[in-house]
């Protein structure tokens, strides 16, 4: 379990979380949408332990989330950024096996869990060729799949809880209609195999897709939290993204679509 009570905090003098809670379970799959600049990588950051609170707790598997180690918390949390600068000439397997850094599970094993990532993100024919040297959606595939990489498997260090959850910041940004339904599949695959997946997205039919619960940050603050049918409704839409939204049945699948 992944939870966060009463977060606050302020960048800079100005407030940008306010009273946030949230509670993610292993397996399931959690959204957080709303405009720019309202918090939303912010509460990423807080979460991962990147930045620390002005005031509430995050706490990981029942334990506050500071008094995890580093490699400890790193076999059971991994975290996709919005924005992974390398300039290294690593080749796209080098990096995707940065993700193997926290484990002690072999070269071996190591080197057949990032073919297999690399394969999951559509991007083994990348694995011999520098990173630099990639378009901006095949890197941003390598370090999806070195994320999933580090969480593939269960933690084999021996402590107390073996959860593994996965944090994404925008994660589709960059990929075109192919990929995105891609990352559609890598989401329901891990959550299928346990993994709690934490996403921040601008794309409302994603969250419809996947989300098992779908936060909704107006100004810092949460302005509804709960299941698709919940939160994915005109009036809050319209109201907090200021825009004129539709939300109406999909035609094939029956959820939620979302027109804008």
């Amino acid at each position: 379990m992944l939870t966060a009570h009463d977060l606050k905090m302020s960048l800079s003098g100005t407030p940008v979380l306010d009273q946030v809670s949230l509670q993610l379970a292993a397996g399931q799959v959690m959204v957080i949408l709303g405009p720019n600049g309202t918090g939303k990588t912010t509460l990423l950051k807080v979460l991962t332990g990147e930045l620390t609170p002005d005031d509430g707790a995050v706490q990981f598997q029942q334990q506050p989330l500071k008094q995890w180690s580093a490699a400890a918390r790193a076999q059971r949390l991994a975290v996709l950024p919005q924005h992974s600068t390398l300039n290294f000439p690593f080749t796209a397997r080098e990096v995707v096996l940065l993700g193997r850094s926290a484990h002690s599970s072999g070269q071996v094993r190591d080197r057949a869990i990032v073919d297999s990532a690399l394969a999951l993100v559509d991007g083994s024919y990348l694995a011999e060729r520098f990173y630099t040297q990639l378009s901006g959606g095949e890197k941003q595939r390598v370090q999806l799949a070195r994320v999933l990489a580090q969480i593939w498997e269960p933690p084999s260090d021996g402590l107390p809880g073996d959860e593994r959850f996965l944090v994404l910041d925008e994660p589709t940004s960059s990929f075109d209609l192919s990929h995105r339904q891609l990352m559609l599949d890598v989401i329901k695959h891990f959550a299928k195999q346990g993994v709690g997946v934490l996403m921040v997205s601008h794309d409302l039919n994603l969250a419809a897709q996947c989300a098992d619960q779908v936060m909704l940050l107006s100004c810092g603050h949460v302005a509804a939290c709960g299941d698709c049918d919940t939160v994915l409704r005109e009036p809050l839409l319209r109201d907090v993204f200021m825009a004129d939204i539709e939300v109406v049945p999909h035609p094939s699948t029956g959820q939620s679509l979302i027109i804008y």
